[in-house]
């Protein structure tokens, strides 16, 4: 179940990074979202949305719901885009291994539940749970960790179109690199450069590696990062 939910989201972005149609953005605008979530009287008042989240209410992966838990962890006093937890580092080196027959689940199992306490919305941490969730009920469907795997992905490929003037918004640098994974692409070695909060990569279609025919440069929103640097520097 979980391979056809990834085959989906290849194809969505694939679609969008093509940009064959004009399409309405959720760009998020951080200071607007700033003044929806500390509003008390907010359907999206961030310390009732994170209660929620942890409750894992169904109603929070709903959009815009999602959108404002997702975009608004940037704002919030844990969100550390410079401290990667320990657990997270290991979690990423065991995530390439997942295919292998032979590959150890119930120790992974206990290294997501523990990499999920201490960055629950890394990109690749929502990954992990959910093929964690998927594999000890294969013909769920309906799963937490699987809706909230469509929450995150929809709500980062309807920030933007990859390009220069709509880029993809992710709130952790490595979630770029990780987005990309899971749609098939790599980066081209040599072309991965900054310039204010844009982050642009030259990728190209894993299977045809290592020699390319078909590039292109993708562009991601760093803002929610650059602000954060930025807000430790006035301290």
């Amino acid at each position: 179940m979980l391979r056809q939910v990834i085959k989906y989201w290849l194809f969505f972005s694939c679609y969008w990074v093509a940009g064959p149609l004009q399409a309405q953005f959720n760009f998020p605008y951080y200071q607007a979202i700033q003044t929806e979530i500390d509003l008390p009287q907010s359907p999206y008042f961030y310390p009732l949305l994170w209660e929620k989240f942890r409750l894992q209410a169904p109603r929070v992966l709903e959009p815009p719901t999602f959108f404002y838990l997702y975009y608004g962890y940037t704002l919030q006093p844990s969100y550390r885009p410079q401290e990667r937890p320990m657990a997270l580092l290991r979690l990423r080196a065991k995530l390439s291994e997942w295919q292998n027959p032979a590959f150890d689940w119930p120790a992974f199992e206990a290294m997501t539940a523990e990499t999920a306490q201490a960055e629950p919305l890394a990109l690749e941490v929502i990954y992990a749970q959910a093929l964690v969730e998927q594999k000890k009920y294969p013909h769920k469907t309906d799963g937490w960790a699987l809706g909230l795997f469509n929450a995150a992905m929809q709500t980062i490929t309807q920030s933007g179109d990859g390009s220069r003037q709509n880029p993809y918004s992710l709130i952790f640098v490595e979630d770029a690199y990780f987005f990309l994974t899971l749609n098939n692409l790599t980066p081209i070695e040599g072309y991965d450069k900054r310039e204010g909060n844009l982050h642009e990569i030259e990728v190209a279609p894993v299977a045809e590696m290592p020699n390319p025919t078909h590039t292109q440069r993708l562009f991601f929103d760093e803002e929610a990062v650059l602000n954060y640097y930025l807000s430790q520097k006035d301290k």
